[in-house]
Parts: C-alpha cells; sequence; structure tokens
C-alpha cells in the first residue's frame, strides 16, 4: 500500500526540509523540536489515522487517543536525539598525503 510509503516518507522530510529551507539552518532544540511536531503532527496525528479508516475503516475515536499520548513522548525523544547527533562528531577525517602507507 503506496498510503504508508508516503505517509513514512513525510516523517522524514518534512522535519528535514523545514530546519534546513524555511527556519535557515538554524539547529537550536526549539526549532528542532518544532519542526518534529509538525512532521509528526501531519503524517501519524492526520494522514495515518485516515489512511487506516480509508482502507479498513477503523473509527477516529479508536484510532487518535493512543496516537496522541504516543506522540507526546515521542517527539520529545526525536528531538532529543537529533539533536545528540547533530552535535556528535563520529568521524574524524584526516589527509593522508600520497606515498605514505596506511
Amino acid at each position: 500500500m503506496p498510503h504508508f510509503t508516503l505517509t513514512s516518507f513525510l516523517t522524514g522530510f518534512i522535519p528535514g526540509f523545514m530546519v534546513f529551507y524555511i527556519l535557515k539552518r538554524c539547529r537550536t532544540l526549539p526549532i528542532i523540536f518544532i519542526s518534529i511536531s509538525i512532521g509528526q503532527l501531519i503524517s501519524s496525528l492526520i494522514l495515518v489515522p485516515y489512511f487506516i479508516n480509508l482502507l479498513f475503516g477503523v473509527p477516529f475515536t479508536v484510532l487518535m487517543p493512543p496516537r496522541l499520548v504516543s506522540q507526546l513522548i515521542n517527539i520529545p525523544i526525536y528531538a532529543y536525539f537529533i539533536k545528540t547527533l547533530l552535535n556528535y562528531n563520529a568521524v574524524k577525517i584526516r589527509k593522508i598525503e600520497a606515498g605514505t602507507s596506511c
């Protein structure tokens, strides 16, 4: 079902697009939190319940309460992990000159 593939794409694309193009590459924790919140609101709280309702007929009143609770927990965790990953310099690249052994 391409519905959920589109939703997964938007879950990652929206925060990245917002941080790098709309919010002028500002990578502070509040900006990351806002961009992840908007992405999760659109994808996990609007699109996924809509597609589940459309495809399987599950009512919104059953789908929304657990999704709201889970996003209240997940959004701060996602923002913290993304901020940590942006600050972490995992790979140190050193210049290798020609003729030297590894």
